[in-house]
C-alpha cells in the first residue's frame, strides 16, 4: 500500500508515532511473560497445581490467537484506530479483573481477554507500520519495532520480579492494567493510518477465500506445522523454568527474572546469527541447525536433574536452546510470506495464530510429565524432544526446497 497518509512523518512526530507502536508491539510479551516470576506465588494462592497455573498461560496464549485472527480483517474493513482502542479497552478490563480475581477459574478467564485485547493491539500495530512507511523508510520502522518487541521478553520477568519485591501477584496485574490504559490514551494521538478510500469491503467470503488460498499452499502448511511446534517448545519453557529455576535449583523471583532476561539474549543471538548466514548458507541448513540446538538442549535438560547438574549447567542449555529457537524462526516466517505476497497480511496472521494455537493445544504436554513425577526437567526435554522431531518431518515432508536469500 502506497503511504498515503496526510500525518507528516519526520521529527518529533515520527518519534513519537515509533514509540508508541513500538509500546503497542510490546503488549503480547508483557502479557505472557510479567506474571512468569509469580507461579509459585500463584499456586500458594489458589491452593492449586503447577499444571494448572501453567493453563493459565495457555489460556492467554489461545485469546492472543484468536485475537490476531479478528483483529487483522476487522482492521482492514472498518480502519486502524477503533479496533486498537477497543484492544487497548478489553485489556485494561481483564487486567483488572485478574486482579480482582477470587478463583482460578475468573482468573483463568480474564487471562484469556487478556491475551485478545493485547493481540489486537500488536496486529494493528504491525499493520500501522505497513500503512504509514514504504519502501527503505519501512524497513526502518520494522526494524526498531523488532527491536523493541525482541527487548521486552528480557525486561518483562524482570519487572514482575521487582514488583513481587514490594506487593503479591496482585500488583502485576494493576502494573498490567496501567500500562494499557496509558496505550489507550497514547492510541488517541496516532492517526488512523489507513484511509477510507482504500479499505476492504471486508465481507466474510473474501476473507475465507484469501485463507483457503494460502492453506493450498503445501510448503505454507510445512512451515506452519515447524512454527508451531517451535513455538510449543517456547511455550513450555515459559510454563516450567519458574519452576524448574525457582523451586527446584533455588532462584528467588527477583534472580529468576534477571536469569530469563539473560536467556532470552540468546533468542537475540540467534535472529541475528540467522539473517547473516542466510547470505552465505542453505535456508534448509539454517532449518535443520535450528532444530538440532533445540533437540540437544530437550536431551541436555531431561539429564540434568538425574546428574545433579548446578543452575549454571541449565542455563547454559536454556541458552542454547533459545538460541535454536532464534536461528528458526525468522526463517519460518520469511519463507511462509515469500511466496504470497498477495496475501501477506493472511499468511502472517496464520502463522502467528497457528503457533499460539498450537502452543495453547499442547501445553498439558509439561505439565502431565510433572504429574506423573518426573518433574520438569524431563518433562521440558521431551518436549523439546518431540517439538524437533514433528519439525523435521514437516521439513522433509511438506516443505518444499527452499530458496536462497542471498540472490535477494
Amino acid at each position: 500500500m502506497a503511504n498515503t497518509n496526510q500525518m507528516p512523518m519526520r521529527g518529533a512526530r515520527r518519534i513519537l508515532v515509533m514509540s508508541i507502536l513500538g509500546a503497542l508491539t510490546a503488549f503480547g510479551p508483557f502479557t505472557i511473560d510479567t506474571y512468569l516470576p509469580s507461579f509459585p506465588s500463584l499456586v500458594e494462592a489458589f491452593e492449586t497445581t503447577d499444571s494448572a497455573i501453567q493453563l493459565t498461560l495457555a489460556g492467554t496464549m489461545g485469546g492472543f490467537a484468536v485475537g490476531q485472527l479478528v483483529a487483522g480483517p476487522w482492521s482492514d474493513r472498518v480502519g486502524r484506530k477503533w479496533p486498537l482502542l477497543a484492544g487497548c479497552a478489553v485489556h485494561v478490563a481483564a487486567s483488572l479483573a485478574v486482579a480482582a480475581s477470587g478463583d482460578l477459574l475468573q482468573f483463568f478467564v480474564a487471562r484469556v481477554f487478556q491475551g485478545f485485547g493485547a493481540a489486537a493491539a500488536a496486529v494493528v500495530a504491525m499493520a500501522m507500520v505497513r500503512d504509514l512507511f514504504s519502501g527503505y523508510s519501512m524497513v526502518r520502522a520494522l526494524s526498531l519495532v523488532a527491536l523493541v518487541s525482541g527487548f521486552a521478553p528480557l525486561i518483562a520477568p524482570v519487572v514482575g520480579s521487582q514488583i513481587l519485591a514490594f506487593a503479591d501477584w496482585h500488583g502485576i496485574f494493576v502494573f498490567l492494567a496501567g500500562y494499557a490504559f496509558l496505550m489507550l490514551l497514547c492510541c488517541l494521538l496516532l492517526p488512523d493510518s489507513l484511509p477510507r478510500d482504500t479499505r476492504s469491503a471486508g465481507t466474510r467470503v473474501s476473507w475465507l477465500a484469501r485463507y483457503r488460498r494460502v492453506l493450498s499452499d503445501r510448503s505454507f502448511i510445512g512451515l506452519m506445522v515447524m512454527g508451531g511446534m517451535r513455538f510449543t517448545a517456547l511455550f513450555a519453557y515459559l510454563q516450567a523454568s519458574p519452576f524448574l529455576l525457582q523451586r527446584e535449583l533455588g532462584l528467588t523471583p527477583q534472580e529468576y527474572g534477571v536469569t530469563f532476561a539473560v536467556i532470552t539474549l540468546g533468542m537475540m543471538t540467534g535472529v541475528q546469527s540467522s539473517s547473516r548466514l542466510a547470505r552465505f548458507i542453505p535456508v534448509r541448513a539454517i532449518l535443520l541447525s535450528s532444530l538440532g540446538c533445540v533437540a540437544a538442549a530437550g536431551v541436555l535438560v531431561a539429564v540434568s536433574a538425574p546428574l545433579g547438574w548446578g543452575v549454571g549447567a541449565v542455563i547454559v542449555v536454556f541458552v542454547l536452546f533459545m538460541v535454536g529457537c532464534g536461528l528458526g524462526l525468522p526463517m519460518i516466517q520469511s519463507l511462509a510470506l515469500l511466496d504470497h505476497p498477495d496475501e501477506a497480511g493472511t499468511a502472517a496472521a496464520l502463522i502467528g495464530a497457528s503457533s499460539f494455537g498450537a502452543a495453547a493445544l499442547f501445553s498439558p504436554l509439561v505439565g502431565l510429565t510433572t504429574t506423573a513425577g518426573l518433574g520438569e526437567a524431563v518433562g521440558l526435554g521431551v518436549v523439546f524432544l518431540l517439538t524437533s522431531v514433528v519439525g523435521a518431518i514437516a521439513l522433509f515432508a511438506l516443505v518444499g526446497p527452499t530458496r536462497s536469500f542471498a540472490r535477494r
